[in-house]
């Protein structure tokens, strides 16, 4: 990380895909074998990170629902979620998820390493700029996108490219952005720093996890 706090490369390549969610800062995470292109990878190792320590927030609940639909084993304790992505790929999805709206930015990612289309609706409180951003990001890795003024549909590409990500002074576009990085092509997320508005040590946790 820079510590002006400017710009960040990430190419983890072969080692995980952590799924970091960023709703009330609590972190989410999978130990994943990035070897195939277009799947969410096999999965190494079963990997835990305590989390909500006061009860699960509902959103974050809903993402979980979320993680099944696309085809991840999720088992969820009184203070932890395990993710395992063993034997498993992703699948795209058809989903209204306007009860969770920054979590479907999060989703929007995922839907690059799925083995199918993906469709996001419910998302207008995005509002067309913010659309138009995360379609014109997601665009950059070889992904075909159409949006109208409820829904993004993501076709995955049948291979990632590296790509600099604009994250428009949104914390949420830094750290969801970040997730592509660990699907075995190199990111860079330009002014990392905006994340201090709600997770000043997102990128430490990111890195952290990622070794």
């Amino acid at each position: 990380v820079d510590g002006d706090g400017h710009t960040m490369a990430i190419n983890e390549g072969d080692l995980f895909l952590s799924t970091l969610l960023h709703n009330d800062k609590n972190l989410y995470s999978s130990h994943l074998n990035s070897q195939n292109k277009r799947k969410w990878l096999s999965c190494i190792n079963r990997y835990e990170e305590e989390m909500i320590k006061r009860g699960m927030p509902e959103g974050d609940v809903a993402f979980v629902d979320v993680l099944r639909k696309m085809g991840a084993r999720v088992e969820v304790g009184p203070d932890w979620i395990e993710c395992d992505g063993t034997g498993c790929s992703l699948h795209g999805v058809d989903l209204n998820l306007n009860d969770i709206p920054d979590a479907a930015m999060t989703v929007s990612v995922l839907a690059l390493f799925a083995d199918s289309p993906s469709k996001i609706s419910g998302i207008a409180s995005w509002r067309v700029k913010e659309t138009d951003r995360i379609s014109a990001e997601l665009q950059k890795f070889g992904a075909r996108v159409t949006t109208d003024m409820d829904s993004i549909t993501i076709v995955p590409p049948e291979k990632l490219v590296p790509a600099t990500v604009e994250t428009y002074n949104d914390h949420r576009m830094a750290m969801c952005f970040s997730l592509v990085s660990l699907g075995g092509v190199a990111v860079k997320i330009m002014d990392p720093a905006c994340v201090n508005k709600t997770y000043p040590h997102f990128f430490e946790d990111f890195t952290r996890l990622a070794k």
